[in-house]
């Protein structure tokens, strides 16, 4: 569960860097969509970026969440049942995720970034129903 926990942390890292990739990307298409006075798209930019901050830093709390509970959980700690819940509500936040790089633009082909992307999502998802089945196991042992 150590491990598992810890790439949880590592892998919410990648996903926070995903975040701010495809929000820089999206800032930077409005700018060359909208014919905005710069003060204006400059004000709009900073509370933007505010707010992305703010968005990537809850995404890698939470990832630290549930990847510390697991380290914790691995060296004996018993955790709290809303850990478990976050954990399953973090899962099918994930596969729930997934549609969209099959169903979002059926014009283009998957690029390659999309393409390791999806691959890390696959990971995370496999990371943490192995997480979830060796806590149950784990508390399975403790039990007996």
């Amino acid at each position: 569960m150590y491990i598992d926990g810890m790439g949880v942390i590592l892998l919410g890292l990648w996903s926070a860097l995903k975040v701010f990739v495809i929000m820089a990307e999206e800032i930077r298409s409005i700018e060359n969509s909208y014919a905005l006075p710069g003060q204006i798209f400059l004000t709009i930019k900073i509370i933007a970026s505010v707010m992305i901050f703010i968005f990537i830093l809850l995404i890698w709390l939470y990832h630290y969440y549930v990847g510390s509970g697991a380290i914790k959980a691995g060296k004996g700690r018993t955790m709290p049942k809303i850990y478990y819940f976050w954990t399953v509500v973090f899962l099918l936040i994930n596969i729930f995720g997934l549609p969209s790089y099959f169903f979002a633009d059926h014009t283009t082909k998957i690029s390659d970034t999309g393409f390791a992307a999806m691959l890390v999502d696959f990971t995370i998802i496999f990371i943490v129903i192995d997480l979830l089945s060796s806590s149950h196991r784990l508390k399975k042992l403790k039990n007996k």
